[in-house]
């Protein structure tokens, strides 16, 4: 296989998993100057600042997609009504991928399977205290 035929996957996790010129080069399996020439001829520099601005782009987007999914269901419980089971389980799912609940580990806990799970909309009436 040629070097070159190596550059893609460099390119990859410089632009998508931010990793440094040296941690490709030990990778990939070539010296960190050869990623570097790769990078520059590739403008990867560019490359990785595009991604990073979609994907918080992308965030934003998602955080103000949420806030109207609120809006919607506490709309919904002021007038009396029952919000739509999608929009809270989109609610709650997409609650969880803006802010995870910081006692969120690797592993389930001991008594997980021991505990049914909450019912997302009697999690949001919590939520909103109602």
């Amino acid at each position: 296989m040629k070097r070159t035929d190596l550059a893609p996957q460099a390119e990859h996790l410089y632009v998508y998993e931010q990793k440094e010129f040296a941690e490709i080069g030990e990778v990939v399996g070539v010296n960190e100057r050869t990623v570097r020439t790769w990078a520059k001829r590739g403008h990867w520099k560019e490359k990785r600042e595009n991604y990073l601005r979609s994907k918080e782009a992308l965030k934003y987007e998602l955080i103000d997609f949420t806030r109207s999914l609120l809006r919607d269901v506490k709309e919904d419980y002021a007038t009396g009504e029952e919000p739509s089971r999608t929009k809270v389980n989109l609610l709650s799912r997409f609650g969880y991928m803006i802010v995870p609940p910081s006692e969120f580990k690797n592993e389930p806990p001991a008594d997980a399977e021991e505990k049914p799970q909450q019912d997302p909309l009697e999690a949001v009436r919590q939520f909103l205290r109602l």
